[in-house]
């Protein structure tokens, strides 16, 4: 293949190089095949030598909230999300603080995002393509990503923690019986979540990506 070198100075703003991390590295299942806090070392060590200015990492609503906190998505009941740092006990976010420890430390910014909403979980709409879906509730969506982010930011203090995809491929969730491309209703839900972080105070701390 041919190269082409300008000249010219690049008119983008290069951020440096960015990767995808997802908080799964202390999970049982990893643990369970012998991961140690050596090979954890070796992870760290890579990204400060690639001096990694960007990460993204990938959650399911169900990590946090396995089941409905009330039947009220404007009132958030702090006693229904698990925000446990439990290892021993595999809290889903225990990796996830680990790494946005990491990621404060080297002054990386991060996007987080929703994969996908588990067709298995209270929130998830079941569809027959894929293991996950949009969710079945906008609002019980929004409440569930705002109590997320002001989990992080405000009560764990995560600088930074600065964008949110309020889901990774809306192509691959949104459709209906024939296959169709749902993109107005995935609108909704971005706009749901949007005025949801409004409402809570947090939507000039967090952009929507």
């Amino acid at each position: 293949p041919a190269l082409a070198v300008s000249e010219k100075a690049n008119r983008l703003v290069i951020e440096g190089f960015g990767v995808e991390w997802d908080p799964r590295f202390w999970r049982a299942c990893n643990r369970e095949e012998g991961v140690t806090e050596a090979d954890w070392d070796i992870i760290v060590a890579r990204l400060k030598t690639m001096d990694v200015r960007k990460v993204r990492m990938g959650l399911e609503s169900m990590d946090y909230e396995p089941t409905n906190d009330n039947d009220d998505p404007a009132k958030i009941n702090w006693d229904g999300f698990a925000f446990s740092e439990d290892v021993a006990n595999d809290s889903p976010l225990y990796s996830l603080y680990r790494q946005l420890d990491v990621c404060q430390e080297l002054g990386a910014s991060v996007t987080l995002f929703i994969w996908q909403f588990n067709s298995s979980s209270w929130l998830g709409r079941k569809n027959g393509r894929n293991w996950g879906g949009a969710p079945r509730d906008f609002e019980e969506a929004a409440e569930n990503l705002s109590a997320l982010l002001q989990h992080l930011k405000r009560q764990k203090g995560y600088t930074c923690v600065k964008e949110l995809s309020p889901i990774g491929e809306p192509n691959l969730f949104f459709y209906n019986s024939t296959g169709e491309i749902l993109f107005d209703e995935y609108a909704d839900y971005v706009e749901a979540v949007h005025r949801r972080l409004v409402a809570d105070g947090l939507r000039n701390e967090i952009d929507l990506v």
